[in-house]
């Protein structure tokens, strides 16, 4: 029993287990992380997200912003003495410009629209 609960994959998400997100370049993003048991046998946590910089990594959440457009497609590894390696579900965020010229910003999870 105690085996099959240590061996269940990770979760990542953006919060309220949101999957996909759109973020502008450069835009810092939280990337949390669930259903590790026992944190403390795992030695080594590696997110994997292609043009990140990471900021700030703990057990549960990762702080990151990235320098080029596009789709981006990340997911989180960890490895443990005595234990196998587990990789998380994959997780989709779109990265895209600011565009100074438009009426409508997105910023967060808002829209926000502006008149001329």
């Amino acid at each position: 029993m105690i085996k099959e609960i240590r061996e269940i994959a990770p979760f990542i998400h953006f919060g309220f287990n949101k999957q996909e997100t759109t973020i502008y370049k450069n835009e810092v993003v939280t990337i949390w992380q669930d259903n590790i048991y026992n944190d403390n046998s795992y030695t080594d946590s590696f997110l994997l997200a292609p043009s990140s910089v990471l900021m700030e990594s703990t057990r549960n959440y990762f702080k990151l912003y990235f320098t080029t457009t596009g789709e981006k497609n990340c997911k989180v590894s960890f490895t443990g003495a005595g234990i196998k390696f587990l990789e998380s579900n994959e997780i989709n965020i779109n990265v895209i410009n600011i565009t100074f010229g438009a009426n409508n910003l997105f910023f967060g999870n808002e829209t926000i629209t502006f008149n001329d």
